[in-house]
């Protein structure tokens, strides 16, 4: 993400040639980025519910309302 914040490279498709994986799966975990703090402090802690793994946390909804939503938790 910072590589992107600071212009260093252009897009994620830059990102995904130098890693050697696909220009989705760069996304994916950029999208990481933005997943709300206390789902991401849970994740940590391995207190988030059984069957929320790191693949769920990817591509959730930009407001972290929705996110907690989406994946069953409270806020």
């Amino acid at each position: 993400m910072r590589e992107l914040v600071t212009g260093d490279v252009l897009d994620a498709e830059m990102i995904a040639a130098r890693e050697k994986r696909s220009k989705r799966s760069v996304q994916m975990m950029l999208s990481l980025a933005f997943v709300a703090p206390d789902i991401i402090e849970a994740a940590v802690k391995g207190a988030l519910p059984r069957g929320i793994g790191l693949t769920r946390l990817m591509d959730l909804p930009a407001l972290w309302s929705e996110q907690r939503q989406q994946l069953g938790l409270k806020a």
